[in-house]
């Protein structure tokens, strides 16, 4: 595939549909984006709390970084997250076969906010391409003349 999309033979019919679905496209990713923002925001109050937490030399050792409820002997034991390497409680934690070990909640949030995102791809696709996916499409819409004497029209 060339590096320009080739739409000179598309109808001004085809044209305004194919903008609809750009539209339609733009207005999901900015929902997408919205609630991916609330996620986020979790995701960021966490990282400062634990970073506080952190700071303090042993309380990790004595309490969930998570919860911050205390261990105890037989109940509420520790466990190392394997993705943060904090000591995290029963209730902060789920045990993966992968890991052969527990990860917290929150190690697993923030991989969740990552795939969902998809941030990992487009930061590369970004920086490898100008413009891309809808992006192209559109730009070569509106660069073909006919279209835009179309649009410039009074209604």
């Amino acid at each position: 595939m060339g590096r320009r999309l080739n739409i000179e033979n598309l109808t001004d019919e085809e044209c305004e549909k194919i903008l609809a679905v750009i539209q339609k496209d733009f207005t999901l990713r900015q929902k997408e984006k919205e609630r991916l923002g609330t996620l986020e925001e979790k995701v960021d109050q966490e990282k400062q709390k634990q970073t506080i937490l952190a700071e303090q030399k042993k309380f990790n050792e004595s309490c969930c970084i998570r919860c911050c409820q205390p261990f105890g002997l037989i109940f509420n034991r520790r466990q190392i997250c394997r993705l943060c390497e904090f000591n995290v409680c029963k209730s902060c934690r789920v045990y993966f076969k992968e890991f052969r070990g527990y990860a917290c909640n929150f190690c697993l949030e923030q991989r969740d906010l990552k795939h969902k995102s998809c941030d990992w791809f487009y930061t590369s696709v970004c920086r490898r391409f100008k413009r891309f996916g809808s992006a192209k499409v559109v730009r070569s819409l509106y660069k073909r003349k006919s279209y835009c004497k179309l649009k410039l029209r009074p209604v």
